[in-house]
């Protein structure tokens, strides 16, 4: 939802979807907080989700190379890092 109120322009429910997310998920939601954040232009904040992601084994970090909602972070050296880290067959 966070995403859909975003997209309709209703910035303070989408951060308030998120905020629930969060609440009701914690670290266990990272991936989808840093698909959320990469969409809104967020990139420090996606990426920082995405590392977080990492270290509790988000199940979701596993599309990583594919997922487009993260394409806003594809020339970030941050995340090429991660993509690195995960250690995907050529």
């Amino acid at each position: 939802m966070p995403l859909v109120y975003e997209k309709l322009g209703q910035h303070e429910a989408a951060q308030a979807a998120l905020a629930t997310a969060m609440a009701e998920q914690g670290d266990y939601g990272s991936y989808q907080y840093a698909q959320i954040y990469a969409q809104w232009g967020k990139t420090k904040e996606a990426l920082d989700s995405l590392e977080r992601g990492l270290r509790v084994f988000d199940p979701g970090v596993e599309c990583v190379q594919t997922d487009a909602f993260l394409d806003p972070l594809r020339g970030e050296p941050r995340f090429q890092a991660i993509v690195r880290a995960l250690k995907y067959p050529p």
